[in-house]
């Protein structure tokens, strides 16, 4: 939301709120990043990215090269190679860089609702591989430990950085799915 001033801990707070209010499992925390530093100054849940940190060799580079001719080389969905994805995902923007740093963010539910009913049929009997293992040589390039532990579920933990997902997900509350 636009000229709002929240902390990072009132974010964190708000998108704890807005997932109980959702339904998600009673199981379910907020995530917990794998690069997430342990006894990070935010808090556990709260992944710093940082263009100053990225300029010196830091940060993700496998997914933010600058250097792809692809436009969609970062376009992403937060956290889908967890067994429990994050239902949701908060940015705030603390320094602007003079260049760069834009983030779009869309509507996967109007996507679908676009489909034509046989496009989103066949679409909703697939299942897609999402991988983030490459964090773990991210972790050991930058010197850190990866996050083993559990990471927002119980069932997101361990060192694979892999899950199946249906390649379409929608809440129950959904236009079409029930």
């Amino acid at each position: 939301m636009k000229d709002q001033d929240l902390t990072a801990q009132q974010m964190a707070v708000l998108a704890a709120r807005i997932g109980q209010l959702s339904g998600k499992p009673s199981s379910s925390s907020l995530h917990v990043h794998p690069l997430t530093e342990e006894s990070s100054e935010l808090g556990d849940q709260i992944a710093v990215i940082s263009s100053e940190k990225q300029a010196k060799g830091g940060g993700l580079r496998q997914i933010h090269d600058d250097r792809s001719l692809f436009s969609t080389n970062a376009w992403h969905s937060d956290i889908t190679f967890e067994p429990v994805p994050s239902d949701y995902a908060m940015l705030k923007i603390h320094t602007l860089p003079a260049t760069g740093g834009d983030t779009l963010w869309n509507s996967m539910y109007e996507a679908y609702d676009r489909l034509s009913p046989a496009m989103a049929g066949w679409l909703e009997t697939l299942t897609a591989t999402h991988d983030a293992n490459f964090f773990a040589d991210e972790a050991r390039r930058l010197g850190i430990k990866m996050r083993t532990g559990e990471r927002g579920s119980p069932f997101n933990q361990g060192g694979n950085l892999q899950a199946v997902h249906p390649v379409i997900r929608t809440n129950r509350k959904s236009s079409r799915i029930s």
